[in-house]
């Protein structure tokens, strides 16, 4: 994971990034919009305390790191975020401190896109790779509905369309984007496609999170061309879980 975490470092300098904010680690001072609002007044609401401790005790174990989820219900109330998309929503690990983080706003709605389709899930992967099989053996219809119930436990579905489409098919559904999230298909190409439909729809200002950036097929870091958009259109917020996930923002 460091070897990835360097060579994406290299890149970063080759491309002309300031490697210095690529590698800040994620704060509430990277924030524009609400800069008057301190870590310490959010953090005084008890029953935020409590909503995020449920959160993270929910998710030990599951794909979505107590970081990672600190830093989406941060970002969304802080930033009074309303729509958000989530491409690849999967299990819905990421889900669901999007869905909390609106909830506690009492306003936004967030959109979950994911085929739920093992033939989609390995488009574009070698055959002989580990994740292939495991992609093409996954029971996506117990996936789903492990999403659903998560859903229906949070009491949540006020605040979610979910959409079973590839993500192709469901971008024409968006104008403006407040917060994505892109984690979808882990080929060069899927990846690709995803972050080329997707960052042209968030608005000037918002926020782009892009997961499992570390990811390798054959060794190779099939997620780097995902990257290669957003340097154009956005500036490096920070990143989290040692470089595996990035936070930019729209210019």
């Amino acid at each position: 994971m460091n070897i990835m975490r360097n060579f994406t470092m290299i890149l970063l300098l080759l491309t002309g990034i300031n490697t210095s904010i690529a590698q800040t680690e994620w704060g509430t001072e990277h924030l524009v919009s609400n800069k008057n609002l301190a870590a310490s007044d959010l953090y005084q609401d008890p029953e935020l305390l409590k909503k995020m401790s449920s959160v993270f005790e929910y998710l030990k174990g599951s794909w979505c790191s107590e970081q990672k989820a600190k830093l989406i219900m941060e970002i969304i109330i802080f930033e009074q975020l309303n729509t958000c998309v989530e491409v690849g929503a999967c299990l819905g690990s990421s889900s669901l401190p999007i869905l909390v983080a609106l909830e506690h706003l009492k306003k936004g709605h967030a959109y979950l896109v994911d085929a739920w389709s093992n033939e989609e899930a390995v488009k574009g992967l070698p055959q002989d790779d580990p994740n292939a099989l495991w992609w093409s053996t996954l029971d996506m219809t117990a996936v789903k509905n492990q999403l659903l119930h998560m859903l229906g436990q949070w009491k949540l579905e006020p605040y979610c369309t979910v959409i079973q489409a590839t993500s192709e098919k469901a971008v024409s559904q968006f104008d403006s984007i407040d917060f994505l999230l892109l984690d979808g298909n882990f080929s060069e190409t899927g990846a690709s496609l995803d972050s080329t439909l997707y960052v042209p729809k968030v608005r000037s200002g918002g926020y782009i999170l892009l997961a499992n950036v570390l990811v390798t097929i054959n060794q190779k870091p099939t997620k780097m061309k995902a990257l290669w958009p957003l340097f154009d259109t956005c500036e490096i917020v920070c990143e989290i879980e040692q470089g595996n996930v990035f936070l930019f923002r729209k210019k």
